[in-house]
């Protein structure tokens, strides 16, 4: 049986249990069970650029950088009144420069898994490998950043399929890149472009919008709870669900 797999940098192929030729320490194979590698989490990491997590969230996350959004890019520098005009993600604690290496470092790692049919394949393998190994039964995409791609789409739902026990949640406001069927357990929530906004009529997915005040907080939506118990989402799941059509959050 051959123990030797592609070292996370992509050079050369190396022995369970020794470090490759690379001399990096995400290459490290930890041991062999039963037939399969088991990895470090510094391995999987070095594929996908590694997961983020905010105080906020119940869950681990994945995020780019903010100036990556397209549509977003467009709205904060034509539309005073848009909610990317207030990003929270392009201030604050997403300004260290550690996060913004990360963010920049996941970037990158899905460009590469864009390039080809293998790299794609092995990062679906190790952001669910990730996701499963936090142990949590919900996960975020995209605190930061939004869809860049129909291809990006599908790896985001290869990796829903790839972990049926977890409920995955994705904001954007790339609807051309959201095809009409999706894993059950993913809830891609369109964010409504305007501060105090009006939905769409007719829309097929649920929504997500922002309220400057309680006088324009709408009453047919759900109410963020974050501002009420710390800013942490704690027990409440409303974002994760399809049956909630629409989720408002106070703006910050």
């Amino acid at each position: 049986m051959d123990a030797s797999l592609t070292c996370a940098a992509g050079l050369v192929k190396i022995a369970a249990g020794t470090r490759c030729t690379a001399r990096r320490s995400c290459c490290f194979i930890a041991w062999r069970r039963g037939g399969r590698d088991m990895v470090t989490q510094a391995y999987l990491d070095a594929i996908t650029g590694g997961l983020s997590r905010t105080s906020a969230m119940p869950c681990p996350s994945y995020s780019i950088p903010a100036g990556y959004c397209q549509t977003g890019r467009r709205l904060a520098a034509s539309a005073p009144n848009s909610a990317c005009a207030h990003c929270y993600a392009c201030g604050g604690r997403y300004g260290f420069a550690n996060v913004q290496n990360a963010l920049g470092r996941r970037y990158q790692c899905l460009t590469a898994a864009l390039e080809s049919t293998a790299a794609r394949d092995r990062y679906v393998v190790a952001m669910a490998d990730s996701i499963t190994r936090a142990g949590r039964d919900v996960f975020r995409w995209h605190d930061s950043g939004d869809l860049q791609s129909a291809a990006h789409f599908a790896v985001i739902a290869a990796v829903c399929d790839a972990t049926p026990h977890v409920r995955h949640w994705l904001p954007t406001r790339e609807l051309a890149y959201v095809p009409r069927v999706y894993p059950d357990n993913l809830t891609v929530r369109y964010s409504l472009p305007v501060i105090d906004g009006r939905p769409p009529a007719r829309h097929r997915l649920p929504l997500a919008t922002i309220h400057s005040s309680q006088d324009t907080l709408r009453p047919d939506a759900f109410e963020c709870r974050k501002p009420y118990q710390g800013n942490a989402c704690k027990a409440c799941r409303a974002c994760w669900s399809r049956d909630v059509p629409l989720v408002s959050y106070a703006l910050h």
